[in-house]
């Protein structure tokens, strides 16, 4: 009855607010500096912290806040799954396993082989999580979504327990002279929605100015294919 309907993370004010089905927001609670992403696991809010690198954790009442430091940098997403919190490490371009029940993580597992990769958005279907590689440029890595197999995990105990399974590449997606940066990830059954940029480069030679619209990329599961 406490929960509330829907959970904001406010990444400039660095706090998280409740809101109701109208849209009406509660009080605000302070996290780490500034908050991207949430996810409810054990009973508790999570939100992953960009720039503070650390997860603040919450009752779903959100009293008795906590802030927990994690190594590495720039934590750009966190996914809920059996219980456990899958955290983008965007720094080293990893996905950190944290199990809240242990008070620490389980595993970490390396997206790609050049530290650009960016991990962000993360969901699953089944045991086998699908992560977006946002990159930065043409030459860092990522443009892609990797999709890691977990299944392992319960019984591993010599991490890294997950492994990358497959590269399916979104850059057929970007229009002319532009990357896709693929973000965020919704999985609905067995297919995996991943939202798009498609950017290019812009005026002070950074990858910010529109390519074309916006897209949406439907990955196929059953064939891992986009």
């Amino acid at each position: 009855a406490c929960r509330a309907d829907l959970y904001v993370a406010c990444f400039a004010t660095d706090d998280v607010r409740p809101a109701n089905r109208d849209l009406r927001a509660g009080l605000a609670r302070k996290a780490g500096d500034g908050p991207i992403a949430l996810a409810v696991a054990a009973n508790h809010l999570f939100a992953a912290s960009s720039l503070s690198h650390s997860l603040s954790s919450f009752a779903l009442d959100l009293r008795d806040g906590r802030e927990i430091a994690l190594e590495g940098s720039d934590l750009e997403g966190v996914a809920e799954h059996g219980g456990r919190l899958f955290v983008s490490n965007a720094g080293p371009g990893t996905l950190v396993v944290w199990d809240p029940a242990l008070g620490r993580a389980v595993d970490e597992v390396v997206l790609g082989d050049l530290s650009g990769v960016n991990p962000r958005g993360a969901a699953f279907v089944g045991d086998r999580a699908y992560v977006a590689l946002y990159g930065t440029n043409a030459e860092s890595g990522g443009q892609e979504v990797v999709a890691v197999d977990f299944s392992g995990l319960a019984t591993c105990t010599v991490p890294p327990c997950g492994e990358v399974v497959r590269r399916i590449s979104m850059l057929p997606a970007a229009d002319a002279d532009g990357l896709p940066f693929p973000s965020d990830t919704v999985a609905d059954g067995t297919a995996v929605y991943v939202a798009l940029a498609n950017l290019k480069l812009g005026a002070w030679g950074y990858y910010t100015d529109p390519a074309g619209n916006g897209k949406l990329a439907v990955i196929d599961t059953a064939a891992d294919d986009a």
